[in-house]
């Protein structure tokens, strides 16, 4: 750091134990001559002895020095950020925003430093100029307090690591604007409160006038830094918070009760970072216990804590051991801990408890979740009096007889009798089925507020249905949708419209929909009705030409029973029939011609046809609902309903009379239409032949199906030569149009050949879950933008009203309409997803290192096995390093030393084009046969910086390899900040945090030779490699060897 020596060296292998006066007193070799080669000599940096007293932790309080062999303070008088630096880089604090106060820590007398007057590159306080010591109080003033290490908390949420972001300065709390604020930065502030969380959940809530003065705006944080003040941001209560939104961070940790018989008992599990894990019983009290259950809203003075794993053994990590709480804490994220995952304990050694639970039960209903309402106290059960009974009590009711209905109900009455105001509870919708011809069919009527009411048709679908079937018992997920008119009108109110169901709802009010009673235009002739009852649905092929025909000839043949109420017909000659809104219906013939037939066809499969429009009386009319009249194809759409016409139902005159029937030729030829979005058939060894069944089937389809349970299906004793089938279904292209980070940007999509970005009508978290899953991200804590953070798309949109249920694997199983009109008032969606952390740990800098990922709570390795520069490439990225420029290497064979971490990953496989590893995976996290001496590293160096004609390594004319040639830079626009990322490239992590550069401009260290390769170098302060800066490349001359850049380097303190 210092230079080499001169001269011969004299001693060598020095020894002391730190208690000597002078270095002759310690042990080492006195010989004229070592064989201590250059880089080897050895340095020192003298500091004064200083410490912080009288704060609540080491990072605060009282500025004291030891002078004359006594501590003694610093007066506050002209005592300013500069010098606090300082004062902190000597403690080993890196934050260059250190906090001030006056006397806030306690005064001393005696002795005092006054006027300090750092430049902030001194090593030492007391080299800094000033007054000098002098005896007596500060004249003006108190003692100087300082505040290394930001204080931060979260305000206002329901535990300590949630809530609205503060810091404190200037002695007081203030927030922070959400401009920019990202996970990363969002991680930083977790680590620091000790939570330690890789995916912290960060929200922007409006600013009120109730909440404290904004201190930060525009952080940009890399994840890794140790105090928020070390990111870059413009200063204390600078720059604009154009959002005028406040920081709200969740820092995740959960807790819940595993595998008791009631909810109030159970295995202790706390969720960090994404993971649930048990609590070791190592000191475990009732305190402990109390807290937990105060968290989960259980009564905390009948607690019990059962020995060793009560409720059985977990199977995740143990997350906590030696929990000590006193017992009123809020979250045991304030009680005290020996560390995340740090533990001396067996799954046996899990926590297991019982929380208070006043006992309840509803008597005198028709089924278990209704009825009046009991408690049990001293030793008898009673009644309540609904006196200011509403329906949040019934909600705390319903959740602990483990009923959780979203909209419980209070009767306003006595209803299941005894007394004239005991309170009667509904635990779920009460439903019927009215009119129909047993108890499985008929109008749908729900039981809302008191009242009776049926459901409006619009929107409502089968999977809808199946959620009122299955509340009445039948277990059918494919009822039959019925027309109000088939069991007569309702009476009452209409209740809902729009209801939206995946199917597996217990109940209806835990659908989506827009409300109870906003029903908009609906009318009783749209009421809902259903047949719950099972039936088959049969795929089969006849000579029989009408629908008719077919179901009476199987029903002669003793094929199907009475209850089948679909049958479909030969394709090559018959009624034309299309299935909308959950039924099979006609199309009138009505200006139906050979391109209308053309269309049919080909969506059959029989491309190269020669339709022929024929009179419906050769086939015989079809029934049930007229679709479409008047239709108009050119003859090359791929589906009928892209074809103009009157529109669905809308037939006018028409009857079955009028019914289009056609005929695709006798000498067709079926041919598969394939494009880019495809399927692809493929072998299904490509995913192991596991579990396969003992009877295959196989399969015919016309490709015209919305179900697979549709075609026509064989059961086969065997596969002939185990030719099983494997299917890969296409994926819609997105893309990032990225700022900052790969994993954040607008999102664009590729539709016919085209990019397009995506409206932000409708858009929520669930669709931008599964928008970062197609993007091979983490789709837990996703975050969306429709504000246009990332900026306007130059393309048109293709998406608008993008609505999903987050669990989709691509947005083609979303809803969604195609546009090619620009949004409508609302910008393009931008995304935010979280990022498989990654690093490079034991090289020689932030570019290179042994390749640690963090999955599941815990940090592990990549196997070298199938390893490549399409991998190195895709890790590079993730860490940082600009594709333009990156020529990563993969260092094999534990290059960068053996870890004592798991080795979590052995089957990756990546194109190289992938924004994150997660994306790459082959097999699962953890299962491997890979041994630590195959640990992979990656070196991803893009520039080859040295520093030429100093006087020592550290200093020097600015020169980078360009096309194999040593090229300086030019010294236009180039100041200390360039300089010190030059340092950093060249320094040995961890020491690239420490040190700083100076600039040198004129050619100072000399004149080079050759090429002038780059000018005008700007950086910003927070790049980790001098390419990562904005730069001119010099494509003819225009700077001289006399305006060479030049750089000295040194150590903010020792390094």
């Amino acid at each position: 750091m210092f230079g080499h020596g001169e001269g011969v060296n004299t001693i060598t292998n020095l020894r002391c134990n730190g208690s000597e006066s002078s270095i002759r007193e310690c042990v080492f070799e006195w010989v004229g001559k070592t064989t201590c080669t250059q880089g080897h000599y050895a340095g020192v940096i003298c500091t004064s002895d200083i410490r912080l007293t009288n704060g609540k932790s080491p990072t605060e309080g009282r500025i004291e020095i030891k002078h004359n062999n006594v501590y003694s303070s610093i007066c506050a008088s002209n005592f300013d950020d500069v010098d606090a630096s300082v004062v902190c880089s000597m403690l080993g604090f890196n934050n260059p925003y250190p906090d001030l106060c006056d006397s806030c820590f306690g005064t001393t007398p005696g002795l005092h430093l006054t006027n300090v007057n750092c430049t902030g590159d001194e090593l030492d306080v007391e080299t800094c100029p000033s007054s000098g010591w002098q005896s007596g109080n500060c004249s003006n003033g108190g003692d100087v307090g300082l505040i290394c290490k930001t204080r931060v908390r979260l305000n206002g949420g329901d535990n300590p690591s949630e809530g609205r972001l503060e810091v404190y300065h200037h002695q007081k709390w203030g927030t922070v604007c959400s401009d920019g604020f990202e996970q990363l930065d969002g991680r930083v502030i977790c680590t620091m409160l000790g939570y330690n969380t890789t995916n912290p959940h960060v929200s922007a809530i409006p600013i009120t006038t109730d909440v404290p003065e904004v201190w930060m705006t525009q952080i940009n944080c890399f994840g890794t830094e140790d105090d928020i003040t070390a990111c870059s941001f413009p200063g204390w209560s600078l720059g604009n918070c154009s959002t005028s939104n406040y920081v709200n961070i969740e820092c995740g940790i959960g807790v819940r009760l595993v595998d008791g018989l009631k909810p109030y008992e159970g295995r202790v599990e706390v969720s960090h970072d994404g993971q649930w894990g048990t609590i070791c019983n190592n000191g475990f009290t009732v305190n402990d216990a109390r807290v937990i259950c105060r968290m989960l809203g259980f009564e905390t003075e009948n607690v019990t804590v059962y020995a060793n794993a009560t409720f059985g053994n977990g199977s995740s990590n143990i997350m906590m051991d030696n929990l000590k709480c006193i017992g009123n804490e809020t979250h045991i994220a304030a009680c005290s801990f020996t560390g995340w995952g740090k533990h001396k304990c067996q799954h046996n050694q899990d926590v297991s408890i019982s929380c208070g639970q006043t006992p309840l039960r509803l008597v005198n209903g028709t089924r278990h979740s209704v009825g009046r309402l009991e408690v049990y106290h001293n030793n008898k059960w009673g009644s309540v009096c609904n006196n200011n009974f509403d329906i949040n009590d019934a909600k705390v009711v319903c959740r602990s007889l483990e009923l959780n209905t979203k909209v419980p109900y209070v009767l306003p009455s006595a209803y299941f009798g005894r007394h004239d105001q005991d309170v009667s509870v509904l635990c779920d919708t009460m439903v019927k089925l009215v009119g129909g011809t047993d108890q499985s069919n008929g109008r749908v009527e729900i039981f809302n507020d008191g009242k009776w009411g049926t459901i409006c048709d619009d929107g409502f679908n089968v999977p809808d249905a199946a959620v009122i079937c299955n509340m009445l018992g039948f277990n059918n997920s494919n009822p039959k949708l019925m027309h109000a008119s088939h069991f007569g009108y309702g009476s009452g109110e209409i209740l809902l419209r729009y209801v939206e169901c995946r199917g597996n709802e217990h109940d209806i009010s835990d659908c989506n929909h827009p409300g109870w009673r906003n029903i908009g235009d609906c009318l009783h002739s749209e009421d809902v009705g259903v047949d719950c009852c099972k039936f088959e649905k049969v795929k089969y092929y006849s000579s029989q030409p009408n629908l008719v025909d077919c179901v009476n000839t199987l029903l002669n043949e003793g094929t199907i029973d009475s209850y089948v109420i679909y049958c479909a017909k030969a394709v090559e000659n018959a009624t034309v029939e299309v299935f909308h809104d959950g039924e099979w219906g006609t199309i009138c013939n009505h200006g139906f011609d050979v391109n209308d037939a053309k269309v049919i066809c080909n969506t059959l499969g029989y491309q190269e046809s020669t339709p022929t429009v024929v009179p419906v009386s050769k086939y015989r009319s079809g029934f049930g609902p007229i679709w479409l009249e008047n239709v108009m194809c050119t003859g090359n759409e791929v589906d009928i309903a892209l074809c103009n016409s009157n529109g669905w139902g809308n037939v006018g005159q028409c009857s079955h009379t009028d019914d289009a029937a056609l005929t695709c030729g006798e000498n067709n030829k079926y041919k598969s239409r394939r494009n880019e979005n495809d399927p692809t058939i493929i072998d299904s060894s490509d995913f192991g032949n596991h579990n396969i069944s003992k009877y295959p089937y196989k399969i015919h389809c016309t490709g015209g199906e919305f179900d697979v349970a549709l075609c026509n299906i064989t059961l086969l004793r065997r596969c002939p030569n185990n030719d099983y089938v494997g299917v890969r279904c296409p994926r819609t292209q997105l893309q990032l149009i990225t700022m900052s980070s790969p994993s954040t940007g607008r999102v664009e999509v590729k539709h016919e050949g085209r990019w397009g970005s995506i409206c932000g009508n409708s858009f929520d978290d669930k669709a931008a879950r599964v928008l970062c899953r197609m993007l091979g991200f983490e789709s837990d804590g996703a975050q969306f933008y429709v504000n246009g953070t990332f900026g306007k798309s130059d393309e048109l949109p293709w998406l608008d009203n993008l609505k999903c249920d987050g669990f989709e694997q691509d947005i083609s199983m979303c809803q969604k309409n195609w546009t090619t009109k620009a949004c409508n008032g609302i910008d393009n969606v931008g995304i935010a997803c979280a990022p498989t952390p990654v690093r490079l740990v034991s090289g020689a800098g932030p570019w290179e290192g042994r390749v640690e990922v963090f999955m599941h709570g815990q940090w592990g390795t990549i196997c070298d096995s199938s390893f490549n520069v399409e991998e190195a490439s895709v890790i590079c990225r993730m860490v940082g390093f600009k594709e333009a420029f990156t020529q990563p290497r993969m260092m094999l064979s534990s290059y960068f030393g053996q870890s004592n971490l798991p080795i979590r990953m052995s089957e990756v496989s990546c194109s190289g084009t992938e924004l994150d590893i997660n994306a790459c995976i082959l097999g699962t996290w953890g299962n491997n046969t890979c041994s630590r001496t195959h640990e992979v590293g990656v070196d991803c160096r893009e520039t080859n910086v040295r520093l030429s004609g100093g006087s020592h390594d550290m200093e020097g004319r600015v020169e980078i390899l360009r096309k194999g040639i040593w090229s300086a830079i030019c010294d236009e626009d180039w100041d200390d900040v360039e300089a010190t990322i030059v340092c950093k490239t060249l320094a040995s992590f961890p020491f690239d945090r420490q040190v700083i550069g100076k600039s040198f401009k004129g050619s100072f260290f000399g004149a080079g030779r050759g090429l002038i390769s780059y000018s005008r170098v700007k950086c910003n302060g927070s790049e980790i490699d001098l390419m990562h800066c904005s730069f001119k490349e010099i494509i003819s001359p225009t700077c001289d060897h006399s305006n060479e850049a030049g750089v000295a380097c040194a150590c903010k303190f020792l390094c």
